[in-house]
């Protein structure tokens, strides 16, 4: 059974449970790290809303956070 928003366990202001938005932050992260484009050239945002598939501001919040710091990981 798919847990709502107002179950135990689930994250406020989305349907997705722990473990969907940890996978949502996964993808990001790894999106991040195999990120092609040079994001100091450009516009940040714009670059990144393309790649982006979260479906709510909280999804994609949470991707977002995943991609930013998989592309601080791609420089250690």
């Amino acid at each position: 059974m798919k847990k709502s928003a107002s179950q135990p366990g689930a994250t406020p202001g989305s349907a997705m449970t722990p473990f969907q938005f940890s996978r949502l932050y996964a993808k990001g992260w790894v999106a991040g790290r195999g990120c092609d484009f040079d994001v100091t050239d450009g516009d940040f945002d714009a670059a990144t809303a393309a790649q982006n598939p979260g479906k709510t501001a909280v999804e994609r919040a949470r991707w977002l956070k995943g991609f930013k710091e998989g592309l601080q990981g791609k420089n250690d």
